[in-house]
Parts: C-alpha cells; sequence; structure tokens
C-alpha cells in the first residue's frame, strides 16, 4: 500500500514539474511586456501642472529584469517645461499581468523662457491589466536639482 502511494505521489510530482515551465511561459506570452511606444498623461506639483508625454521602451535582450524607456514630458500650468528623462528601470512581473517597477533617470528640463537645468528623478510604479492585451502603467515620478518635483503619470502602451 504504502509503495503505491509512493508511486502515486511520484508520478504526480513528476507530472507537476513537467507541466510548471509550460505554464510559466503560457503565462508569460499572454501578459503584455510594456515594451514599445506609449502615452503618458496626468498631472504634477512644483510646478503645479497637467502633464502630457511620450515613451519608448525597451530591454536589453541578456538582461530580462531591466527596462529602458526614453521619455519626454510637456508640462503646462504654473509653469511650461519639457522634460527629457532616460529611465532605468528594474520591473518584477508578479501574478496576473501586474509588474512593480522602478528606477532612476537623468533628467534635463527646459522651461518656457528658454533656461535649462539638470536633475534627477526616481520612478515607481506599477503595469497593471486594465485594458486586455495592452500594458497600463501607473507611476510616481520625484524630481531632484532642476527636474520638477512631483509627478503622477498614467501610461498606456499602444
Amino acid at each position: 500500500m504504502q509503495s503505491r502511494i509512493a508511486s502515486l505521489a511520484t508520478a504526480v510530482a513528476l507530472l507537476l514539474l513537467a507541466t510548471a515551465p509550460a505554464s510559466a511561459q503560457e503565462a508569460e506570452a499572454t501578459t503584455p511586456t510594456g515594451k514599445g511606444f506609449g502615452l503618458k498623461a496626468g498631472v504634477g506639483g512644483d510646478p503645479t501642472q497637467i502633464v502630457a508625454g511620450v515613451q519608448f521602451v525597451f530591454d536589453p535582450r541578456r538582461l530580462r529584469l531591466f527596462r529602458l524607456a526614453p521619455n519626454v514630458h510637456f508640462g503646462a500650468g504654473d509653469e511650461t517645461t519639457t522634460d527629457l528623462n532616460l529611465d532605468l528601470l528594474l520591473r518584477l512581473p508578479t501574478a496576473k499581468g501586474v509588474a512593480i517597477y522602478g528606477g532612476g533617470a537623468p533628467t534635463t528640463t527646459i522651461t518656457s523662457g528658454g533656461d535649462s537645468d539638470l536633475g534627477g528623478t526616481w520612478v515607481i510604479g506599477a503595469q497593471i491589466p486594465v485594458i486586455k492585451n495592452r500594458a497600463t502603467n501607473l507611476e510616481a515620478r520625484f524630481g531632484a536639482g532642476g527636474a520638477p518635483k512631483f509627478r503622477l503619470l498614467a501610461t498606456f502602451v499602444i
């Protein structure tokens, strides 16, 4: 009796091990990666602004958890600014298509007066499956130096 239970347990364990990689690959294939062109919109503080922007996200093939995301933000409100960012992000996928990401970016800010200033931005966000087969992100950006001090942005990857 014990040998039958041991054999059945071994067979179940082998079946689970054999199918686990296939189910993980299937889940990864149906989860949006967030790579490609994206449209951004949101609000900013210090200066208070309405913000719109674009981004392009790609990842180095050998470093699957990392993303490189050049992006530009246009802000209008207390002051008109254009920000150029080169985000280096660490992306950690979780269950059901959600991914958490964070990182930093050197930031160049150009004001409506033509002045430019160099700063840095810390980014933290989440990729949330709002639209099926499309990456949608919600991110907070915290600036230092000449960068805007705070931005809350939603992103839709085309």
